[in-house]
């Protein structure tokens, strides 16, 4: 049968063989004005803000954790302290009471009190702004770790003498001396760098960063030949942190006869 008597018998069926072998021919159909989607690059300035924000996460996140162990450390200190407070203030009152019972056999004196002059009053200087010093502080600590972590030691080096010169005795000082020896390490200024690891407490909040001082004066004396120094820190190391990893790096070395 031809697709005229097709036509002539069932139109509808014609119809649906025609477009049957239309869409056999092609299934693909394009929008008109339509173009293919392609993945442009990422600019270079998004990346670099990328990384840029990621060492400042990495700072945020390490001071923050130095942040809760010295935290912690404050609050363990002023408990003992409301408890010293707490048993000085029982004993006082006992005292007083005892002091209370035995005035009881004391004649009465008299009546009559002398008046007491009043003392003048001492003017205190204002205090310095606390918030605005801790601020100060977190920024000068931040920006120096920031540098650090950026590979530019020596304006690490720079902002972490900086914050010691104005906060010696700061709430960031005994990690500006770790990472100010680190700055110093990487420069390769190994004196310098030994002193700032030797001037690195033990604090509570920073046993970690004592650790790893201690293991740096091990490497840098171990580099420099200085056998004796080497068994001397590592001696100091394993005594003050006998678990940690910097402990478990020290007792490798001095099985592999310091090699």
């Amino acid at each position: 049968m031809s697709y005229r008597n097709c036509f002539a018998v069932c139109p509808v069926v014609a119809i649906l063989i025609l477009l049957g072998g239309c869409a056999g021919k092609d299934s693909t159909v394009f929008n008109r004005g339509e173009q293919p989607v392609t993945t442009q690059a990422v600019p270079q300035a998004a990346q670099n803000e990328e990384k840029g924000l990621r060492s400042r996460l990495e700072a945020e996140a390490e001071l923050w954790r130095d942040m809760n162990r010295e935290l912690h450390a404050s609050i363990m200190q002023l408990q003992q302290r409301m408890d010293a407070l707490e048993h000085a203030n029982e004993t006082l009152t006992n005292e007083l009471a005892e002091l209370h019972r035995n005035r009881k056999h004391v004649a009465k004196a008299s009546t009559k009190k002398p008046v007491s002059k009043a003392k003048p009053v001492r003017k205190r200087a204002p205090k310095p702004d606390a918030s605005r010093d801790m601020a100060r502080q977190k920024e000068l600590y931040t920006q120096s770790y920031l540098a650090l972590k950026k590979g530019k030691y020596h304006d690490a080096a720079k902002g972490f003498a900086k914050y010691l010169i104005e906060f010696p005795h700061g709430k960031y000082a005994n990690l500006s001396h770790f990472w100010l020896g680190e700055a110093y390490y990487a420069l390769g200024d190994m004196d310098e760098a030994v002193h700032e690891f030797s001037r690195v407490e033990n604090a509570s909040a920073s046993r970690d960063k004592h650790a790893r001082a201690l293991w740096r004066k091990v490497q840098i004396a171990q580099q420099q030949g200085q056998q004796e120094e080497v068994l001397r820190n590592a001696q100091l190391l394993i005594s003050a942190h006998p678990d940690s990893p910097e402990a478990t790096k020290v007792r490798q070395l001095l099985r592999s006869g310091g090699n």
